[in-house]
């Protein structure tokens, strides 16, 4: 008979984390929830390394679900302009970023938001009734 207590890591405290990691959640939450103590999450890591690639794996969920939802809803018209705005930001973005000053100090960014028009303006794309002369 081996010595040493049982192992707090069954299949059912291991469901348990990967439900929780599922959501996203960090490991001292997804211990919390599993109701062990993170040290017991890390002896298991280092005992089964591959475990660790499977809980990075697991905590991706989230993201992905969200990819999808942003995915499906981008035949509405406002959902895909709100994903041009912050996917392509070079073409799309309502965020004007300049920078100021460059002295021993470091340099300022100031984050802006401006209206559509303004950032087609900024750029220097023709806008009917905005005139570009004003764009420095």
């Amino acid at each position: 008979m081996p010595a040493g207590r049982p192992t707090k890591m069954t299949p059912g405290v291991i469901a348990l984390l990967e439900e929780a990691f599922e959501w996203g959640c960090p490991d001292v939450e997804a211990c919390l929830h599993a109701g062990i103590n993170p040290v017991t999450l890390y002896r298991y890591q280092e005992e089964h390394p591959e475990y660790c690639k499977r809980k990075e794996a697991l905590k991706k969920n989230p993201s992905l679900k969200a990819r999808r939802t942003v995915f499906n809803s981008l035949d509405n018209p406002q959902d895909a302009k709100w994903y041009l705005e912050h996917k392509e930001k070079d073409e799309f973005s309502t965020q004007i970023n300049k920078k100021i000053g460059n002295d021993n100090t470091g340099t300022l960014n100031i984050n802006h938001t401006v209206t559509p028009e303004e950032a087609l303006k900024e750029r220097g794309i023709p806008v009917p009734g905005v005139e570009l002369e004003d764009v420095e």
